[in-house]
């Protein structure tokens, strides 16, 4: 499985998919817990900025615009 390939250290959820809060997150972590190594499961975890979190990347590009743009 791609948890297993890139071994994440957690899983960030963010966006609208996040209205429905625990729900899905409970739903993910039940995901991830079954496709864990044997050295233990990813957490999942809201993302802090929410619905703004495109915003603030945008900000980002404006203040300091990437190398290969």
């Amino acid at each position: 499985s791609l948890i297993n390939q890139f071994d994440p250290s957690r899983f960030i959820l963010g966006g609208g998919i996040m209205k429905s809060g625990r729900v899905i997150l409970d739903h993910v972590q039940q995901h991830a817990n079954r496709a864990a190594t044997p050295w233990g499961a990813t957490p999942c975890v809201g993302a802090e900025l929410g619905d703004d979190a495109a915003l603030y990347g945008l900000a980002s590009l404006f203040e300091s615009p990437p190398d290969y743009v």
